[in-house]
């Protein structure tokens, strides 16, 4: 504007029109500076806003961990308490039944042999009443299709023909396996994320090292207590659908494969256990009493002893063991439909049990009448145990005096 001559209008006209022209051409490039240095500023306040809060977020996640590590910590303490009061209490709660059905195994060693089991003779009726009820009960349970069924079919006929012992094993491996292959796809579960098995190997080696001492002490051993060990741990561990399951296990090894035990002698402790509080397992105390009643009255206080712990033992051994991973086993289809076959063929073991009971009792009068007051008491629901002996031992006092 200097240079421009004074009076020359139309030069100071072009050159404030170059300025003008100056000033629209930087504007754009001054803009996009500044919009490109807003994005960078805006980038740089969102990259620092994150790495606050990835800091903020890390530090909450270690706290949380260390608390949930802490809580852990305190579980595992809790649990292992909680396991210790468990076999505590249930070993007091086994204790006290194990005592008195012992006393009572020893009953016929210190009385008279025959006076005994006239006392206590109403005893196999009343327990053919239980054993049947308790037939009825598994059965509805379990068989639910023709193949369950055909199991418990199975287990029925292996409890009347069979003579060995391991055949009861057998059949359960057999029904397992048949209910695996056969079972119809529309009852298979599917299959869910199940993740790793935590399995407790302790309790896993303890459970097997028992086994095999059983096992090879009943072999190499000529004592009997070996013998008696294991077979009443391996009773324990063979037990499925709850402690009616091993009658007929017992029945078959202690009575019709070795006679260890008359029928009248087996029952009549099948009807007393079933006055007492507490688990049916104490009933082995009671035959293992008895096993070694031609040896003397020590013998069998040992006996009774091993027996009853014998059995008592892989149950909680295997509770400990399964529990861990229960929630994810039974989750799998194929092991939720080994359960069901074996609970089939055990619910025939019972039923063959039954029927096998009420072909060798000798039927009076007062016998019929007590198997069929037990019956209807147990089917009514509504008479606790304990009173439906009592009240069955009444009816056939009154009935002997009246006879």
């Amino acid at each position: 504007l200097q240079r421009v001559v004074p009076g020359d209008d139309q030069g100071r006209t072009q050159l404030e029109i170059a300025i003008q022209d100056a000033e629209l051409a930087t504007q754009e490039p001054l803009a996009r500076y500044q919009e490109a240095r807003g994005d960078a500023l805006l980038e740089t306040f969102r990259q620092k806003e994150l790495d606050k809060r990835k800091s903020a977020f890390d530090a909450a996640f270690q706290k949380r961990s260390a608390e949930i590590a802490r809580l852990e910590s305190k579980d595992r303490s809790l649990m292992g308490e909680q396991k210790q009061k468990y076999v505590l209490r249930e070993a007091r709660i086994k204790t006290e039944p194990l005592c008195l059905m012992t006393l009572i195994a020893l009953i016929p060693a210190l009385v008279d042999k025959n006076s005994f089991a006239s006392i206590t003779s109403f005893l196999a009726p009343m327990a053919a009443g239980f054993v049947g009820w308790a037939a009825w009960v598994l059965g509805r349970k379990v068989v639910i299709n023709p193949l369950s069924f055909g199991l418990w079919g199975f287990g029925l006929a292996i409890a009347l023909v069979s003579t060995t012992p391991w055949a009861i094993p057998v059949a359960f491996c057999l029904g397992a396996g048949l209910s695996i292959l056969l079972s119809p796809k529309t009852q298979q579960l599917q299959s869910l994320n199940t993740g790793k098995f935590s399995v407790p190997w302790g309790i896993f080696f303890l459970f097997i090292a028992l086994l095999c001492v059983g096992i090879i002490s009943s072999f190499l051993s000529k004592n009997s207590l070996w013998l008696t060990f294991e077979r009443f741990y391996r009773y324990g561990y063979l037990v499925f659908g709850g402690g009616q399951v091993v009658v007929p296990i017992m029945q078959g090894e202690l009575v019709n494969t070795n006679a260890l035990l008359t029928q009248d002698e087996f029952l009549a402790g099948f009807g007393l256990v079933q006055a007492l509080p507490g688990p049916m397992f104490s009933f082995a105390a009671y035959a293992g009493g008895l096993c070694e009643q031609q040896n003397g009255i020590n013998r069998q206080l040992l006996s009774a002893m091993i027996a009853g712990w014998a059995i008592f033992i892989p149950g909680t051994l295997l509770l400990f063991l399964v529990h861990p991973f229960w929630g994810k086993l039974k989750s799998l289809p194929w092991a939720h439909r080994a359960l069901r076959g074996i609970n089939a063929v055990a619910s025939g073991l019972v039923s063959g049990v039954f029927i096998g009971i009420l072909i060798d009792i000798s039927w009076t009068p007062i016998e019929i009448a007590c198997f069929v007051i037990s019956l209807v008491l147990l089917i009514s629901r509504k008479v606790p145990a304990p009173f439906i002996v009592v009240i069955t031992g009444f009816v056939y006092v009154i009935f002997s005096i009246l006879v």
